[in-house]
Order: structure tokens, then C-alpha cells, then sequence
């Protein structure tokens, strides 16, 4: 369970739901920066690991550097792409997680046709993360 003051009374019937949320810029070659401390809380971490496929690590950058966020299980991602015009990668799935054991989420973004790729250069990837923090049921 990760150890954070939450704000509470989300109103759903899942105990102890946890929304985090990330605010990711992606530059030349796919590379992924999260862009302040303020709009990416509860995130540690993000590497891209192939063409559109990055993992993300729950936790904090800061004053604990490397402090990971772990939590029951995940309940959904949802993401959206800001960028100025069409984006190329119009697809989007979580590819696996491990949110229990290494609070970690791999996703994967394609092209309409399927084929792997980065989200264009320039563009910020929103995403909205929600986790169960208890195995209270």
C-alpha cells in the first residue's frame, strides 16, 4: 500500500481508489520527460523501452529519489494525446503491469494499422492512472 495522504470520498463502491496522474512530453526519438513535479505527483519514473512502448513507475522523484509506489492492483488507464494536428498513434493498450510488486506499468502505443510507433514529437501524453491502494474489499 502506498504510504501518501490521499484525498478521499471518491464515491465509488471500490474502497481506497487512487487516481494518479502524469503529464509526459515527448521529444526527438520518442523520448519521454515528465514535465514537472506538480502535474506528474505520485510518478517516479518513465523510460521508453521500444518504438511506443514505454514503462512507467509509481512513486516519488523527490526528496526520496528511487521511492516506489505500490499498490493492490490497477484498475484502468486512460490517456490522451495532446498535440497540435492529427496524431500518428491513434492506439493505445497497457501491455502488463506489476503495480503489487515493482509499481510499474508498461503501455504501448500504434499506428491505425497496428504497427508500433512513438507519439509524434512535441506532443504530451495525459494519462490518468487508477489504483486500488488496499486489499480491503
Amino acid at each position: 500500500m502506498a504510504q501518501r495522504y490521499y484525498q478521499q470520498f471518491q464515491k465509488t463502491l471500490v474502497k481506497e481508489v487512487v487516481s494518479v496522474f502524469a503529464k509526459i512530453s515527448i521529444g526527438a526519438s520518442g523520448a519521454p520527460t515528465l514535465l514537472n513535479y506538480a502535474s506528474c505527483q505520485g510518478i517516479n519514473s518513465i523510460v521508453r523501452n521500444s518504438a511506443g512502448n514505454y514503462t512507467l513507475v509509481l512513486g516519488q522523484p523527490t526528496p526520496l529519489p528511487g521511492h516506489v509506489d505500490q499498490y493492490a492492483f490497477l484498475l484502468s488507464v486512460d490517456q490522451s494525446v495532446l498535440f497540435n494536428g492529427i496524431s500518428a498513434v491513434p492506439h493505445f493498450n497497457v501491455v502488463s503491469e506489476s503495480v503489487a510488486s515493482a509499481g510499474s506499468i508498461t503501455f504501448q502505443y500504434s499506428s491505425a494499422s497496428g504497427t508500433a510507433m512513438d507519439p509524434d514529437s512535441g506532443s504530451v501524453l495525459l494519462l490518468e492512472i487508477k489504483l486500488k491502494n488496499s486489499h480491503v474489499v
